[in-house]
């Protein structure tokens, strides 16, 4: 990029602690911001890149997540008593989850209806996973995601009863509400590491809310889980993602996946 000494535009900078303020003509002074702000955003790259976790711990942990889901499938088909009572005792039943059983928000999310939903959900969790991971931590960005998708069905049952949108009885499954909890952590993330002026910094917004429209509106997906569950992660990244989380402490770490497992196992 280059600089305004190199572009020979006149400026004066002036030092007071540690603040430094630059003077420039009026006319470049829209240039000049626009500079600074690349800069900064540049910084904040670096430093975020210096924190990342190793891509081979991120992936590991996106294999091990996708690994039990289909484990879990297997044992739920060799059950003697099928796939249907799974559903009906675990699966997101918006009714029953406003009655109290808000546990069905958590197994929800383990269970899938045929081997093509689980290998798209698996597929996408492999996919973005290890991006969360890299920025938060195997045990915090997991931890993250799992928040996003349980959010998701949560409010996906107690908007569903309200009287302009009310569609009868509803009973979901499948991981795919963390899958688009963690595209909205990945947008709230890239939002934060971005922002600047002009349309380019909305740029991750519209590829996320594009990618929404795409993928998670297809026939016979719940729109508005998906919906949710990016709207959860969103939120949740844009708070998190500030935040200097202890990255290379391991035993931070692995308290927030164990956080996870006792939730998933509870």
């Amino acid at each position: 990029m280059r600089t305004l000494a190199d572009l020979k535009i006149p400026h004066r900078i002036e030092v007071k602690g540690r603040r430094a303020t630059i003077f420039v003509a009026p006319p470049h002074a829209p240039f000049a911001r626009r500079q600074l702000a690349r800069l900064e955003a540049e910084a904040r790259e670096s430093i975020a890149r210096q924190q990342h976790e190793s891509p081979l711990a991120a992936t590991w942990s996106s294999i091990l997540v996708a690994g039990s889901l289909g484990l879990l499938y297997l044992l739920m088909v060799q059950a003697d008593t099928g796939k249907g009572p799974f559903y009906t005792a675990y699966g997101a039943m918006d009714r029953l989850i406003r009655s109290g059983e808000g546990y069905r928000c958590v197994t929800a999310l383990l269970l899938h209806s045929t081997p093509a939903h689980l290998l798209g959900n698996v597929v996408a969790l492999l996919l973005f996973g290890p991006f969360v991971c890299r920025h938060f931590g195997h045990g915090w960005g997991w931890l993250l995601v799992a928040i996003s998708g349980v959010g998701g069905n949560y409010l996906n049952a107690w908007v569903r009863k309200a009287p302009q949108i009310i569609m009868g009885p509803h009973l979901s499954v499948g991981a795919s509400t963390a899958v688009f909890g963690a595209v909205g952590i990945l947008v709230a993330v890239n939002l934060h590491f971005r922002r600047g002026p002009g349309w380019r910094s909305w740029t991750p917004l519209a590829g996320g809310l594009g990618f929404l429209a795409f993928m998670g509106s297809a026939p016979g997906t719940d729109l508005l889980a998906h919906l949710f569950g990016f709207g959860v992660g969103l939120g949740i990244g844009a708070l998190a993602a500030p935040w200097d989380l202890p990255r290379r402490r391991a035993g931070f770490q692995q308290l927030a996946a164990l956080a996870v497992m006792v939730m998933l196992v509870w």
